[in-house]
């Protein structure tokens, strides 16, 4: 349960955070910001347009770069949370039968925490010129 809560926790932080860093610093209204997280398709019965959410993964690889200008898909702390993702997806669709580990289960926790950490303090101090460990901000 610690990598799908984990996971859970996140993805609940991680839009409310993103729609304020919109409405804050780039003055958007809630209907752009809706449009941001909701991805266009067609009906194929009705030939309609349709709107269904983004993924977390387009979340954390495109939108978090759009709104902070930080390249957050070139850190450590996405490395490791973009592994928790992974393995709650294989744990809820059943490809991962056997139990978490301990260990698993708290790299969970770490890496939700600190890429919390990382975007609450990138936001904080408006320096999203580097990464964590120094690397240009480059896509």
């Amino acid at each position: 349960m610690a990598v799908v809560e984990s996971t859970i926790m996140f993805e609940s932080w991680i839009v409310p955070f993103l729609r304020f860093i919109y409405k804050d610093k780039h003055k958007s209204s809630n209907k752009q910001i809706d449009k941001l997280f909701q991805k266009k398709i067609k009906n194929e019965e009705t030939d309609e347009d349709m709107y269904t959410p983004v993924f977390i993964s387009e979340i954390i690889e495109r939108i978090v770069y759009e709104a902070t200008g930080f390249a957050f898909h070139l850190v450590p702390e996405y490395i490791s949370l973009k592994e928790t993702i992974t393995l709650r997806n294989n744990l809820v669709h059943g490809k991962k039968k056997d139990a978490v580990t301990r260990r698993q289960a708290w790299n969970a926790y770490d890496s939700v925490k600190a890429s919390i950490i990382l975007l609450t303090n990138i936001y904080k101090n408006g320096d999203n010129s580097t990464s964590a460990g120094g690397a240009p901000a480059e896509r």
